[in-house]
């Protein structure tokens, strides 16, 4: 059963501590609405999939066998892909850093690619989020 896992890619329904924090970063800079409607879809997230140590972080709604997002928690811009922001991630007490890039696709959050692996900042008590980018989703 390991080697499926393995082969499959570390997947889980949950979001770990380091990318909830993200996400939630990016739902308080969005205005109010936009903000609301990321935080909805997070809240839909039933399979989360790590590949590449961590390092790409893809998250899905899956109902009845197939992935999908309810029409009213989409954003309005439903291109095929978008880049919603790009951030930089530090562990002040440690100094390990690494950069992510946010993705939508059709609409909805789709995943996180990191430029470093985060797993060295899973034990970060408190760590500094900076947004570099952040597109508006309407």
């Amino acid at each position: 059963m390991r080697m499926f896992s393995w082969i499959l890619g570390n997947r889980s329904s949950r979001l770990n501590p380091i990318e909830a924090r993200i996400i939630e970063a990016l739902a308080s800079a969005l205005n109010g609405k936009e903000g609301d409607r990321l935080r909805s879809q997070v809240a839909l997230i039933n399979k989360v999939q790590r590949l590449a140590q961590d390092r790409e972080v893809n998250f899905y709604h899956i109902e009845k066998g197939k992935p999908m997002f309810p029409d009213n928690v989409l954003f309005p811009n439903q291109s095929e892909e978008f880049e919603l922001a790009k951030l930089k991630i530090t562990d002040v007490a440690t100094g390990h850093q690494t950069n992510a890039i946010v993705s939508a696709v059709r609409g909805h959050l789709f995943c996180i690619e990191f430029s470093h692996t985060p797993r060295d900042l899973r034990g970060a008590k408190d760590p500094k989020i900076e947004i570099e980018y952040l597109a508006n989703p309407i």
